[in-house]
């Protein structure tokens, strides 16, 4: 290696060093520990005690985590689909329909909810949301419907917290949407035109296309977002009514830091990752079907 080629890969290391450090510290050292304490009895008190796999012959019994394996897998799945859905549709119709000053507007009305915490959300739509004192049910009475329990009946806390998810995530994904349109070449656009294509055929034809890898990115950090959902239902629901609404997240919260079973909790933190893993990874593999890159 030249003594240019030295100095480039030093300064290259130095620049590298600070995150690299972060990573080990606050990822890679965490990530061991937990696998550690998955083999172990651990309830913060007294040192860790190796087990063995017992933890893990656990997981296989535990129907509480299997309900909120499966309530999460709901509400991740909708939420994602009305995200990417939603998100799509607001990214065409600013980026080609609105003036300059409305579409800043737009984007920072849509965005807002992102940047604001979830706690906040949570707390503001209990209260519009209240059986017999929200405002939305307000005004459902003011036109003759009758109120709605959105937080205490089973189905309908589902379907509140997949909403309420939705606007509070689909500014994030449309801003992504919104950046991928601004990528695609006016020219085609333009060939496309004067061979006729209206604008439905345009959308189909070239944006949809060329938009697949942005769509494939947002899949994917939806879907991770929404599998480690735990704000939002804890402060809403508290996963009820009945833990129709609790989390893979909040049994983990649950487990570690009500019941004290830290090595339990190590357990299912170590299943949930690979499960995060797994889906991604396929995710990745079945895109090549469907995705094309340019």
């Amino acid at each position: 290696m030249s003594p240019m080629k030295k100095k480039e890969a030093r300064a290259a290391y130095l620049f590298l060093a600070p995150s690299l450090v972060l990573f080990l510290v606050f990822v890679f050292v965490p990530l061991i520990t937990v696998v550690v304490l998955s083999f172990c009895k651990y309830d913060i008190i007294s040192a860790p005690k190796f087990t063995g796999p017992s933890n893990y012959i656990k997981l296989a019994g535990d129907h509480s985590l299997k309900a909120s394996a499966a309530n999460t897998s709901v509400m991740a799945l909708f939420s994602m689909i009305f995200i990417i859905l939603i998100a799509l549709l607001l990214a065409v119709l600013i980026n080609n329909r609105m003036g300059r000053v409305t579409n800043y507007f737009l984007r920072l009305a849509y965005f807002f909810p992102v940047i604001v915490s979830p706690v906040y959300i949570a707390l503001i739509w209990v209260e519009f949301l209240a059986t017999d004192t929200g405002v939305i049910n307000y005004f459902l009475n003011v036109v003759g419907l009758p109120s709605v329990a959105w937080l205490t009946e089973v189905k309908m806390a589902t379907v509140t917290i997949i909403l309420v998810e939705v606007w509070r995530q689909v500014g994030f994904a449309m801003i992504i949407f919104i950046a991928g349109l601004k990528s695609i070449p006016v020219e085609y656009y333009e060939a496309a035109s004067i061979d006729g294509a209206n604008t439905v055929q345009a959308t189909l034809r070239i944006t949809i296309p060329l938009l697949t890898p942005t769509i494939l990115f947002n899949m994917i950090i939806t879907t991770i977002s929404e599998l480690k959902l735990f704000a939002i239902p804890n402060l809403m629901t508290e996963g009820g009514p009945v833990d129709s609404t609790r989390t893979v997240a909040m049994y983990l919260y649950q487990t570690a830091f009500l019941k004290f079973d830290m090595g339990y909790a190590s357990t299912i933190s170590v299943l949930f990752i690979l499960v995060i893993f797994v889906l991604t990874a396929l995710q990745m593999y079945f895109s090549k079907r469907w995705v094309q890159y340019t």
